[in-house]
């Protein structure tokens, strides 16, 4: 997103890293030591967990989630004279009302209706919506 004085803000999170090493201590009945770590290797499930060491958490990143502009919308692929509620009315899918991604300027479904060319629902059809379904329009 260019602007992002545009876009609210909805959450702000901050991302925390915290290196920790942990040992497995694995108990194997083997031939040899080369079979040993060759069955270990492939998968054993007999282990012990010990943390040998832990560090500091350390600042990593801010993750900002921004409300999508159509949130409480919805899109279809259906032509706008196609009766609401009928047998060939049906909606593709809803706004998810947030996004992370700093580049983009709406959540993942509006995007991808768009670029599939479906059209933004209408009041009708959201009210039919959540007249059925329960679906939160404003």
């Amino acid at each position: 997103m260019s602007d992002k004085q545009d876009a609210e803000v909805t959450k702000i999170q901050f991302i925390i890293t915290r290196k920790v090493i942990m040992m497995e201590y694995h108990t194997v009945d083997a031939r040899s030591q080369a079979d040993a770590i060759r069955i270990v290797e492939d998968g054993h499930d007999d282990y012990d967990t010990h943390y040998s060491e832990q560090y500091n958490p350390k600042f990593d990143s801010i993750l900002y989630t921004y409300k999508c502009p159509n949130i409480h919308n919805g899109w279809t692929d259906v032509a706008s004279d196609i009766e609401v509620g009928s047998f060939n009315w049906h909606y593709n899918g809803m706004c998810v009302g947030e996004f992370t991604d700093e580049d983009a300027e709406m959540c993942y479904e509006c995007a991808g209706a768009l670029a599939n060319g479906y059209r933004a629902l209408t009041r009708e059809e959201l009210q039919h919506l959540s007249d059925s379904y329960g679906v939160v329009i404003e």
